[in-house]
């Protein structure tokens, strides 16, 4: 069986993130420094209905996704942008973040990873997500810093699919390599 475009995929090349202004455009966009993972989780609904002894029918409702994103390092940029919270800075030497309670705000997120046997690459966009649990800031022993996080994708109707439904997440795959970028070229 042959690979199809922009696979199979291998790593993560790039990553960006930025706020979601509401009108299909991010600002504050930054690079990922250090993208180790993006990772997408469809959540569903679904109800059986029984009867004769069997089940007759299913419904299913994509109802929002789980986004998972880790990165190397303590990255002031990347903070600020998940959680809304400025960076105050005193000079070159220093700067300073207090997270706080204030509300996060939405962001959009995209990854690449190349194709590891053709040219390609597979791009993942998340339109419009939140932090909703788990960002970890840890220092150990013998080990780099690896913030991670958990964001959940709400869907955007700036941004359709075929049938008019608003989308959770695309998957771009390219023949060639296409730079990364929020939202991806023809959106």
């Amino acid at each position: 069986m042959a690979f199809e475009i922009g696979g199979p995929q291998y790593g993560l090349r790039d990553g960006k993130i930025g706020t979601w202004d509401g009108d299909g455009t991010y600002s504050n966009t930054v690079d990922i420094y250090g993208i180790r993972l993006l990772g997408v989780q469809l959540n569903v609904t679904s109800n059986d209905a029984k009867g004769d002894d069997a089940v007759l029918a299913t419904a299913t409702r994509v109802e929002k996704a789980t986004v998972r994103l880790a990165f190397l390092s303590v990255q002031a940029n990347i903070i600020e942008v998940i959680s809304g919270v400025a960076t105050i800075e005193s000079g070159v030497t220093k700067s300073r973040q207090k997270v706080s309670t204030k509300n996060p705000p939405y962001v959009g997120v995209a990854g690449q990873a190349f194709a590891e046997e053709l040219n390609g690459d597979c791009h993942l966009f998340v339109p419009k997500c939140k932090m909703t649990e788990g960002f970890e800031v840890r220092f150990e022993l013998d080990a780099f810093s690896i913030p991670e996080l958990t964001l959940t994708a709400v869907p955007d109707a700036l941004f359709l699919d075929a049938e008019s439904y608003p989308v959770l997440f695309v998957i771009d795959q390219n023949s060639t390599h296409v730079n990364i970028a929020l939202p991806p070229p023809g959106m």
